[in-house]
């Protein structure tokens, strides 16, 4: 599927290809210090910062917007999997691994929840693919109750290199392709 035509829906919310008319509301949230702790970058300090990321963003074709009532509030990704393939567990399998940012004025509503439900289903029956992994930092309790409410299940502890080239411990999660199994 095209990136431009790339829609899913759960309840209100929205995620769909992200373009430049969102700008203001990318800075937002990205610019938001809690948001970038738990996300592992660096508060965005301008605009123009924000600008060249989320043009970043929409040419990687990897990053969707999360929007509720036309708003971005927030991105998910899809990435290669970096660390689950290299496993027995996994290995001959295909897998990828999302990440997500929400802007803390949609915090516990339920919305992430939601929306990585919707996507994580996208991705195991739409797109076939045998598994999805996650991660989050040790100290992000949010992010690890929206992992398990969504039926991911824990696998290990690896480290992730955040802005700054510094390994910061994650917890890491998965969840199979029922059909597969």
């Amino acid at each position: 599927m095209n990136y431009c035509e790339f829609y899913l829906k759960c309840d209100d919310i929205e995620i769909k290809n992200l373009t430049m008319d969102y700008l203001k509301d990318f800075h937002e949230y990205a610019s938001q210090k809690e948001v970038a702790k738990r996300a592992g970058w660096k508060p965005h300090k301008n605009i123009r910062q924000s600008e060249y990321i989320l043009r970043e963003f929409i040419n990687s074709e990897l990053e969707y917007g999360i929007f509720y009532e036309n708003k971005l509030i927030g991105i998910i990704g899809v990435y290669e999997d970096e660390y689950l393939y290299t496993t027995d567990k996994f290995k001959g399998k295909t897998g990828v691994e999302v990440g997500y940012s929400l802007n803390q004025n949609y915090w516990s509503r339920g919305i992430m929840t939601k929306v990585l439900k919707r996507f994580v289903n996208h991705l195991l029956t739409d797109l076939k693919f045998d598994y999805v992994s996650c991660s989050c930092f040790l100290d992000n309790e949010r992010s690890i109750r929206v992992i398990k409410k969504c039926g991911f299940e824990f696998y290990g502890k690896h480290f992730y290199r955040n802005y700054d080239g510094k390994k910061i411990p994650c917890f890491y999660f998965y969840i199979e392709n029922e059909s597969d199994i």
